[in-house]
């Protein structure tokens, strides 16, 4: 399903994956919660800090990032966000590309909408 950008988390949802695209700090600090939890496929759990730091230090890039799908549940103050992307890109130079299943945790907190949690599992065809 598409939401309109008049929606602030579908509007914050299409800014964070510019901001994946670009590598753009600044919508990384803005929308990202400094406490935020990534969990990922390796069973790895992570911080805001080293997702933004393998953005920065150029070891993860990103050429494609295209949501195929999208479910949205809202409440007041708390978003969640899952679907699936198809996406592409290099990590550590290595070429990857695939869908991946994913979801998102947002909060409304007195900055404004932060993403708070982050899960990704790759899906396998």
């Amino acid at each position: 399903m598409t939401y309109p950008l008049s929606d602030p988390i579908a509007a914050a949802e299409e800014e964070l994956l510019m901001a994946m695209l670009t590598v753009d700090r600044a919508t990384f600090d803005r929308l990202m919660n400094n406490a935020m939890v990534v969990m990922v496929k390796t069973d790895t759990v992570t911080n805001i800090i080293a997702d933004i730091t393998s953005f920065g230090k150029g070891r993860l890039r990103f050429s494609k990032l295209q949501p195929s799908e999208q479910q949205m549940t809202r409440h007041p103050t708390s978003a969640f966000v899952s679907g699936r992307l198809d996406v592409a890109g290099e990590l550590d130079g290595t070429p990857f590309g695939g869908a991946v299943r994913y979801s998102r945790f947002w909060r409304k907190l007195r900055k404004g909408w932060r993403v708070v949690a982050v899960h990704l599992t790759p899906v396998v065809e």
